[in-house]
């Protein structure tokens, strides 16, 4: 008897920590109970939630069944998705949320905004049209859309910032990463990768005729190992 009480307890200590588990969610701007949301308004006059007829938000693993795997954008932990649901289909989804604003931008913005009145910003966004587009444009200039991540980068004034986050496409904000910076000529010098000067030896080695592919982050025409003779195509 007491040993069958035991494994009772651990059992409902075991299902409490794992229910724990599935309530909180663990964002890059810290952790968030999902037990404190409300369930979403779906109505079309809902804008923090709702745009192009689509509704934007979170969903629970109770309610995964009613709606189709290509409603999913990503999953937040095991029990809570971020997704994107037609309006029509929507209404018929039960515990779907909307994503607070506090969820969706990372607090080192903060610090950014109270020293330059404009800021270029990576966000992310559930999906991406014409419609979105256009109306990110209503709020500043926006660089290429990577379909890979679902970013894309956005110059805008510093006050436009709060507008930006209501988009309900938008479900992250933060400073982009500092460009990528290529060493070649010292990384050249350091393993002693001497320059081909023997067009008058041997082996005749001119470069005539011979045809290079690069794949590289930037131009060719700026790549320390081809500022000699090169002509690119």
């Amino acid at each position: 008897m007491t040993k069958k009480l035991l494994f009772l307890s651990l059992l409902s200590i075991f299902a409490y920590i794992k229910n724990a588990d599935a309530q909180t969610i663990k964002l890059r701007n810290g952790q968030h109970d999902l037990s404190a949301l409300e369930p979403a308004n779906i109505d079309p006059s809902y804008s923090e939630a709702i745009f192009g007829q689509y509704f934007y938000g979170l969903i629970t693993l109770k309610s995964l069944d009613q709606i189709k795997q290509e409603n999913i954008i990503a999953w937040l932990n095991s029990q809570t998705a971020l997704v994107k649901i037609p309006l029509d289909q929507a209404k018929k989804v039960d515990y779907l949320y909307k994503l607070p604003l506090s969820w969706k931008i990372n607090p080192e913005l903060h610090n950014s905004l109270t020293v330059n009145s404009e800021v270029t910003l990576r966000v992310n966004l559930y999906q991406y049209n014409t419609q979105i587009e256009n109306k990110l444009k209503e709020l500043g200039s926006i660089g290429f859309y990577n379909g890979l991540n679902k970013s894309m980068l956005i110059t805008l004034n510093s006050d436009s910032l709060l507008s930006l986050i209501k988009m309900p496409f938008i479900f992250w904000a933060e400073l982009p990463a500092p460009a990528l910076e290529t060493h070649n000529l010292r990384e050249r010098t350091n393993h002693r990768v001497p320059l081909i000067q023997n067009s008058t030896g041997p082996f005749q080695l001119t470069g005539k005729d011979v045809i290079i592919g690069e794949w590289d982050g930037g131009g060719a025409d700026e790549h320390i190992d081809y500022r000699l003779s090169s002509t690119p195509l």
